[in-house]
């Protein structure tokens, strides 16, 4: 059983998945801020909405030099259809084996990702972690933080 990672860790490696089925890694983030936000599901109304929000705001992450990505369980064909239909335009990684939501301590039973955000600094380590996440506000309090750090 996975242990809940701290903030001031080194977040895990990884090498996931987006929509196209490029493949990311944890070292292509590294050299700026990063937001790793987990969501439950595609398709779903707190994920969409959570998804929109993000997205209206990617203008002023890239503004401020901070990467952006969602993450969840779904494969990257439901990543691209989710994309596709709700016009989104930031990243979105598919941890589909659930290697990284388990390493975090953040898989729900059901096999989903909890909805939890990592605010990460330009070498990998964990400034802050939100669980417990309300999606109201959610992509602006990250954003307002990641600016401030």
């Amino acid at each position: 059983m996975a242990k809940n990672i701290q903030e001031g860790a080194d977040f895990p490696d990884f090498s996931l998945s987006d929509k196209d089925g490029k493949v990311w890694a944890k070292a292509g983030f590294l050299g700026q801020k990063t937001v790793l936000y987990f969501y439950p599901k595609d398709n779903t109304p707190g994920c969409t909405r959570e998804g929109h929000d993000f997205s209206n705001l990617l203008p002023e992450f890239e503004k401020n030099n901070i990467n952006l990505a969602g993450l969840s369980t779904d494969s990257p064909k439901s990543h691209s259809n989710f994309c596709a239909k709700q016009g989104y335009n930031h990243l979105l990684l598919s941890d589909q084996e659930k290697k990284l939501s388990t390493s975090l301590g953040i898989l729900n039973p059901t096999g989903s990702s909890k909805r939890t955000t990592y605010l990460l600094d330009k070498d990998g380590k964990i400034i802050k972690i939100w669980t417990e996440v309300s999606v109201t506000g959610h992509a602006i309090e990250v954003l307002q933080t990641a600016k401030a750090s």
